[in-house]
């Protein structure tokens, strides 16, 4: 499914060409993939799914390493993508009739098997026939740069619905797992739960409030979006703080209402997420409420939902850092002063 978004992506960029700028690429595919806007590592994605879709025959990039790739940024992506012309030339590779290893025989029953999934299969193939069944299981790049020589080869083909598809090949059966990412966060002994911040300026703030209160046990600094992508961290976490509560705190806007109610769904079945009240109360003083919240707003409790509302609706913002240290300390009376 998202290499087929990646096609449509590049054919609007290209309009009655057949090549496009990459950039031009990537806006057209954030209006198809939304999540990739405010994702820190869009460019990243983009070009894994630049190279998920190249191994299906529906896109040409240029060669790698290359003039057509642009080495000065990170990561290294191409300066044009292509749609292919015409029909794909099919190499007459039996595919229906070669001897797969079980895991891969549903290739058998593909029509037609693009260049580069028959390559990556056959790797596959190659690497069960030399190493077999493992049960050491290790992060998904170093797996990849086994059987490739290409750390992220593996990574990318995961975005291939051919391969990896429902009822087709899973990791487990590559002894692999991909790394999650462990957000900046800071311990307290003596602090009673997990608040989870949006932003930098915040989490220090809050920090300085734990060092000197019983407040917090632990404070995240989620980075926006990024957060999302630390579950198995947070459950870890939740889990040894037992029933203990994880508060999220953010900016009012509809960005930052929607990471709190994502967040709140992916944490739904460890622990429950629940509004830092004392910071959203600070931010929403003031404000009337409006007659009808829209849904970013259903995360925060009644009272400050509609108050919300009314920021959202007349395309305000409230940032956090509104609710910064010396709020803190004074709606927790410490002295100003204490680092």
């Amino acid at each position: 499914m998202e290499t087929t978004l990646v096609r449509e992506a590049v054919q609007k960029a290209a309009g009655a060409r057949r090549q496009a700028d990459a950039n031009e690429a990537f806006n057209a595919l954030v209006e198809l993939m939304p999540r990739l806007r405010h994702d820190p590592d869009r460019w990243e994605l983009f070009v894994t799914l630049l190279g998920a879709a190249e191994a299906e025959d529906l896109i040409v990039l240029p060669a790698r390493g290359g003039d057509g790739w642009n080495q000065q940024v990170s990561p290294a992506r191409p300066k044009w993508v292509r749609l292919p012309a015409g029909e794909v030339r099919r190499e007459s590779f039996d595919h229906r009739g070669f001897p797969w290893n079980p895991a891969l025989a549903f290739l058998a029953g593909e029509t037609c098997l693009p260049k580069g999934i028959r390559e990556a299969a056959l790797r596959l193939q190659q690497y069960w026939a030399a190493v077999g069944e493992t049960g050491i299981s290790v992060p998904i790049k170093e797996r990849s740069w086994q059987i490739f020589g290409d750390e992220k080869r593996l990574e990318s083909l995961l975005h291939s619905t051919i391969l990896f598809g429902p009822g087709r090949l899973r990791l487990e059966q590559f002894a692999c797992y991909v790394v999650e990412p462990t957000p900046v966060a800071e311990r307290f002994p003596d602090g009673q739960g997990i608040l989870i911040v949006e932003n930098e300026a915040s989490f220090d703030s809050f920090c300085r409030l734990a060092r000197h209160t019983r407040t917090f046990g632990l404070v995240v600094y989620g980075r926006g979006h990024e957060i999302l992508k630390c579950i198995s961290y947070l459950r870890r976490e939740a889990a040894a703080f037992a029933a203990r509560p994880v508060s999220y705190f953010g900016d009012i806007d509809r960005r930052g209402l929607e990471i709190a109610s994502q967040l709140t769904a992916s944490l739904a079945s460890a622990c429950p997420v629940e509004p830092f009240h004392p910071g959203y109360a600070a931010l929403l003083r003031g404000e009337a409420p409006a007659e009808t919240a829209p849904p970013s707003c259903a995360w925060l409790p009644p009272g400050l939902r509609e108050c919300a509302a009314t920021v959202l609706n007349e395309g305000r913002r409230k940032p956090q850092e509104a609710f910064g240290w010396m709020e803190i300390a004074a709606a927790y009376g410490l002295e100003p002063h204490l680092r």
